[in-house]
């Protein structure tokens, strides 16, 4: 198998995959925010002092505004984000290479692959992954990818 595509670098589209990636962790993040919120509200009805309503109200704030400090950090780095971008996968491995940055990761490497309608996510570790968005392949690399990756099982997203 060799796949090779070249694509630009996207920021909505990293957001999208970054969404996806932590999909657990912001799940958690709304629990949260949602419990600090309902005991800022107890803490009123409890007629609690203003400090312990006021930490409890931001913390909540804070935990539910998850997605737009994602945003806001991914527009940070956006001249990082949007660039030329080329990935290779082969039997071997994946390659995705920028013209400052360079994963190369065997099968081995690679702990699990997240499968969404929009690409397939490739985890290295927990800092380290590689995107590769379905409508940069044709129709028969998608087909040909898929079939590899049904062949050889990663653990479950």
């Amino acid at each position: 198998m060799q796949i090779t595509t070249h694509y630009t670098g996207n920021l909505k589209r990293t957001y999208r995959a970054s969404a996806r990636l932590h999909r657990r962790a912001d799940l958690r993040s709304y629990r949260l925010g949602g419990l600090f919120v309902l005991l800022a509200v107890l803490a009123v009805a409890a007629r609690l002092p203003e400090y312990v309503i006021t930490v409890l109200a931001v913390f909540g704030v804070l935990s539910l505004a998850t997605p737009a400090m994602v945003w806001l950090k991914l527009r940070t780095f956006r001249a990082a984000i949007e660039v030329d971008i080329d990935v290779e996968v082969t039997d071997h491995g994946i390659s995705y290479k920028t013209a400052t940055q360079t994963i190369q990761a065997t099968w081995g490497m690679i702990q699990r692959v997240i499968d969404s309608d929009e690409f397939w996510i490739f985890v290295i570790n927990q800092r380290q992954n590689v995107a590769l968005p379905k409508p940069h392949l044709t129709p028969n690399q998608r087909a040909e990818l898929t079939a590899f990756l049904a062949s050889h099982p990663r653990s479950p997203a």
